[in-house]
């Protein structure tokens, strides 16, 4: 210990609860058989805080070399913290919008309801809308889309499914008529 104190000037020697121990830069020189019992240590009494910061608490009092590889092996061996490693998502992401600058060049149109309004009297009024937007401009129409007492419930779900695909099928004219109104 004494022999690599003075060979390199970086060691110096000091007294720690009577007990000689060899620092370099005021940090505790760990002797390689003591490297894996302390990163194992800390890594347990920190709770699994990852590479890094355990890398930053060790090299914060003591030194060895290689101190970055033993620590991320170690890391890279604990199973808890593999299992709960946090990952950057490379998938869920929405794909990037297409900015449409040309009005009417592209349309957006959706069929809303059905939706059943009740007043205050008691009076009950069933209806369905066409809207169609211009994302360019935002410009936006919307038209009531007439359909029949039994057609509404239909599509409300009361009665059977089966008239439900021709009803959607019979919504072309009324946008043929509201895109004709828009130009």
């Amino acid at each position: 210990m004494e022999k690599l104190a003075k060979e390199e000037g970086k060691y110096s020697t000091q007294l720690v609860e009577d007990t000689k121990v060899l620092c370099r830069e005021n940090k505790l020189v760990i002797p390689k058989k003591l490297q894996h019992r302390a990163v194992q240590w800390y890594h347990h009494y920190l709770q699994h805080p990852g590479h890094t910061r355990l890398e930053e608490t060790l090299r914060a009092t003591m030194h060895w070399k290689g101190m970055r590889n033993t620590v991320r092996a170690y890391v890279k061996k604990c199973r808890s913290c593999q299992v709960n490693k946090r990952r950057t998502l490379k998938y869920g992401k929405l794909p990037t919008k297409i900015v449409i600058t040309q009005p009417w060049e592209c349309l957006c149109v959706d069929l809303i309801g059905p939706y059943t309004l009740r007043g205050k009297d008691g009076s009950e009024i069933d209806f369905m809308c066409l809207t169609m937007i211009d994302p360019a401009t935002s410009w936006f129409e919307i038209v009531k889309f007439p359909i029949s007492e039994h057609e509404f419930d239909i599509l409300k779900g009361t009665k059977g499914q089966k008239g439900k695909d021709k009803h959607i099928q019979s919504m072309q004219p009324y946008f043929d008529k509201m895109s004709a109104t828009v130009g």
